[in-house]
């Protein structure tokens, strides 16, 4: 759908999200969502930007911002027009077996 709509989509990963350990499926079902959902509300010739982003040494977020319509305020509380993230635990270091 990217293709044929021409809309561009950029990745950015903070530097401070390290080695993660999370639910591979967790993670895929809410990048599914989110994509699907930006890609169906930006206008041809539009932006997607999935971010990574590190909120503590423990946990990062997941951030899709794209150039569609958003939800307003009045429907999403204090939300961002046009932001969507969910956070996931982060663990520095794993660690070495006894």
């Amino acid at each position: 759908m990217a293709v044929k709509k021409q809309i561009a989509i950029k990745t950015e990963i903070d530097c401070a999200v390290d080695e993660v350990f999370l639910d591979a499926a967790k993670l895929k079902q809410v990048l599914h969502n989110y994509l699907s959902n930006a890609l169906k509300f930006t206008p041809d010739g539009g932006r997607i930007i999935v971010r990574a982003v590190a909120d503590d040494e423990s946990q990062f977020r997941i951030e899709v911002v794209d150039t569609g319509i958003g939800i307003s305020r009045r429907r999403h509380g204090s939300s961002i027009r046009g932001v969507s993230a969910a956070r996931f635990q982060q663990r520095k270091s794993i660690p070495a077996p006894v």
